[in-house]
């Protein structure tokens, strides 16, 4: 602004100016804001009854203790219970399948909706088809945004806390912590129900001491102890809507509403944290887009329409778009596109490998998918008319013709055209003229012309095909037939006459 008004000067000279720098493209996606995130607190839906939702998360990168080197972290959104499962780095989608069958589903049954993070496991289809098959909703949070699995991230701080606080100086017996570790976490009384997490999912306390008097798991009568749980769980409701709400005001207080942001809006989309394939972070832009709103999927998650080159989630948190100021047009001012960068994360690289088998499906063909560098478990069954690689199909039916195949190319394999029918496209001039020549009657063309060539005097001559005479015929003309005149031998060229009386003693001859 100084640096214009030392020169130049006309009426409303600042606003223009802020206007102009406002609206460059090229400073929205350079430069970063200094405000706080955008997006206030939204929190998640309580539950209703005790392990109905449940949270899963990956403590990850841990020295190798028993041939262990990762936790499984699950905790109950409701009564706050926590579980550490040990386990190893590379656990895959059937491995936690297992491991959510025998420490959550065993124990707890089937819950309604689980929440986790994005990571390979969880997005695998294997995760996505046990879930379904078992009616549970899975729930992934936002990209680049933790807070929505927090419950789970915090707990994982704690666990770390008491690991770090009881673990050898060799850092290899952390194994053995975890069962000390995760009573200690479920004993002790939690701020939001204000409880313990023991106390609110059986109603009442373990015995932690020896020697203690009072009979900890004493339990009332059955019906008294039915009202009694019920009880407790409102109360727990209670407890923890009041404390949600004492987070959203302290959350609120270090974010920002925004500006209203609707669907069809241009918003840029923060680069912080994602993939990018090439060149320095550094040098990177700040902002990437514009890119349009399609989605408002709830108050704080918005889902863009991103180019091909980008295959990353489409949905974001608000705290990482911002609204696209689109200024006043300037002269002298040109529209500058930027290149889209490439970015892809983990999720979306799967490309089919190839074909194990097929099967009959209804009245179509279903192949099973192998999936690069996939496991067995992430087999997938895939309808013939989605697999989209028509050479991958052509190898397999060559490895295995009597497997079922679709009925178009039974049909065309069977009574199509071959390869020498399909490149036809029929004779030149030169090779009809060449191969009528080589023909024994080839030579002698232009004389066959001539003589089957119609002439004006020939059709007006013509009466038809000479027929035998009948018996009656030959009784009234036997001489017809002798050689004369009309016979064959005479000069009328007749086979047979017939002689009619006109009335005047003159006959009539047609010839026959």
């Amino acid at each position: 602004m100084i640096l214009v008004t030392r020169q130049f000067w006309w009426p409303r000279v600042r606003e223009d100016v802020r206007e102009y720098v406002r609206g460059c493209d090229r400073c929205q996606r350079a430069k970063g804001e200094r405000t706080v995130p955008a997006g206030l607190l939204e929190p998640l839906p309580t539950p209703n009854k005790p392990w109905e939702v449940v949270s899963i998360d990956f403590m990850m990168d841990l020295p190798k203790s028993r041939g262990k080197t990762a936790v499984m972290v699950a905790v109950d959104l409701l009564t706050k219970m926590c579980l550490f499962i040990a386990c190893s780095h590379a656990v895959t989608a059937e491995e936690t399948a297992r491991l959510f069958v025998v420490h959550i589903f065993r124990l707890h049954g089937a819950p309604l909706r689980v929440l986790s993070d994005r990571g390979k496991k969880f997005t695998s289809r294997f995760w996505r088809k046990l879930m379904s098959l078992l009616e549970v909703e899975v729930s992934f949070s936002t990209v680049r945004h933790p807070e929505t699995n927090g419950q789970a991230e915090r707990a994982n701080s704690i666990l770390q806390q008491y690991v770090r606080c009881y673990v050898s100086e060799r850092q290899n017996d952390w194994v053995e912590k975890l069962a000390l570790a995760e009573f200690a976490y479920n004993n002790a009384e939690h701020v939001s129900t204000g409880m313990s997490p023991f106390m609110a999912n059986y109603g009442c306390h373990p015995r932690a001491f020896p020697g203690s008097e009072e009979q900890s798991w004493s339990v009332p009568a059955a019906e008294q102890f039915v009202e009694e749980m019920e009880a407790l769980h409102q109360q727990l409701k209670m407890n923890l809507e009041r404390a949600k709400a004492n987070y959203k005001k302290q959350a609120d207080k270090h974010r920002r509403e925004g500006e209203t942001i609707r669907v069809g809006d241009r918003v840029w989309l923060s680069t912080q944290g994602l993939p990018f394939k090439g060149g320095c972070k550094k040098l990177q832009p700040r902002w990437l887009g514009p890119f349009e709103v399609t989605q408002q999927i709830n108050p704080v998650a918005f889902k863009l329409r991103l180019p091909d080159s980008m295959k990353i989630h489409p949905v974001f948190h608000r705290s990482l778009l911002s609204p696209h100021r689109e200024g006043r047009e300037f002269v002298g001012r040109e529209v500058e596109v930027m290149p889209q960068s490439q970015v892809e994360e983990r999720e979306h690289q799967s490309s089919a490998a190839e074909i194990v088998d097929s099967r009959w499906r209804g009245r179509q063909v279903e192949y099973l998918v192998a999936w690069e560098g996939e496991p067995l478990s992430e087999n997938t069954w895939v309808p013939a008319e989605a697999v989209g690689d028509e050479h991958m199909v052509e190898v397999f039916h060559r490895r295995f013709p009597d497997k079922p195949q679709p009925l178009e190319r039974f049909w065309e394999e069977q009574f199509g055209t071959t390869d020498d029918e399909e490149s036809f496209e029929g004779f030149s001039e030169s090779e009809e003229e060449s191969d009528w020549e080589g023909h024994p009657m080839g030579g002698n063309l232009g004389r066959w012309e001539e003589v089957s060539a119609p002439t004006e005097e020939k059709d007006s001559s013509f009466r038809g095909f000479p027929v035998s005479p009948t018996r009656e015929e030959e009784e009234i003309e036997p001489t017809g037939r002798s050689g004369s005149e009309g016979g064959p031998g005479g000069r009328g060229g007749c086979q047979g006459t017939d002689v009619r009386d006109t009335g005047e003693g003159e006959g009539l001859r047609f010839c026959r």
